[in-house]
């Protein structure tokens, strides 16, 4: 009973002290959406300078930029988010 003890004894010692592993955290990859570059902005046509087509292109343009500004502010919310993670992790 004894040798039994002992052998069971060396059997989880050596294997809690045989593997020593470490985890490391990566910086994580930038989600694809985040890295499409942007669209150029519409110009206004040569041929048609009328004040509606003005008023449809700067409306195309605006919502455009809108869009951008909402794609700009969820990679700076993704990027801190992620930072705060990496360096809470360490």
């Amino acid at each position: 009973m004894k040798k039994i003890l002992i052998v069971y004894t060396f059997l989880i010692l050596s294997g809690c002290a045989a593997k020593t592993t470490t985890v490391s955290m990566s910086w994580p990859q930038v989600p694809e959406e985040l890295t499409m570059p942007a669209p150029d902005l519409t110009p206004l046509s040569e041929k048609d300078r009328s004040f509606t087509s003005l008023l449809l292109n700067a409306n195309q343009n605006f919502s455009q930029y809108y869009q951008l500004k909402k794609k700009y502010e969820a990679w700076q919310e993704w990027y801190n988010t992620q930072q705060k993670i990496y360096k809470e992790s360490k």
